[in-house]
């Protein structure tokens, strides 16, 4: 179980970011956590967050932060399975919609972490799992840069037409 975020007296003005799924998604920061976190409780870059309550099944990584209590961090525990491979596997639509169906709840889905344990993971040959991710992480990163590329146009697009509306 991750600390519970909602904690008043671990939240703070500045510090670690609290990675909670709305903030993953916007890749942005709003909320912080005093340095009493302990170290267990803080993901990397290298880690993976996956969504586990309300939106089950979103994959992440390249984020340093407190993971909030409705993401698991996962990590390979095996020789035999690349991170990499782990996280493109886990970030596939397939698994996504396998994580969504094994999610219960009634007001809101929750995925828990025994069913979660019981995703089954396929394990090509590690040769093939570092070819693969080779391939998927150019792919990500030529995804990346035409997001941040957009993300920049967007805002010299609404630059210009707020001066219009001035004019």
């Amino acid at each position: 179980q991750v600390i519970n975020a909602t904690t008043n007296h671990m939240i703070s003005s500045t510090g670690t970011p609290l990675l909670r799924i709305q903030d993953l998604k916007s890749g942005e920061e709003h909320v912080f956590m005093n340095e009493n976190v302990p170290k267990t409780k803080i993901a990397v870059e290298t880690d993976i967050i996956v969504s586990r309550t309300g939106l089950v099944g979103l994959t992440f990584r390249g984020r340093t932060g407190v993971v909030h209590n409705n993401c698991f961090m996962v990590k390979s525990i095996s020789t035999k399975l690349n991170n990499d491979y782990l996280f493109h596997f886990l970030s596939s639509r397939r698994v996504s919609k396998k994580m969504e169906e094994m999610a219960s709840g009634s007001v809101q889905s929750d995925l828990s972490h025994s069913k979660f344990k019981l995703l089954p993971v396929a394990m090509p040959e590690l040769e093939l799992q570092v070819q693969a991710t080779r391939i998927l992480n150019k792919i990500e990163n030529a995804i990346n840069i035409k997001n941040s590329q957009h993300k920049v146009l967007k805002n010299i697009k609404n630059v210009v037409l707020a001066k219009m509306s001035k004019a």
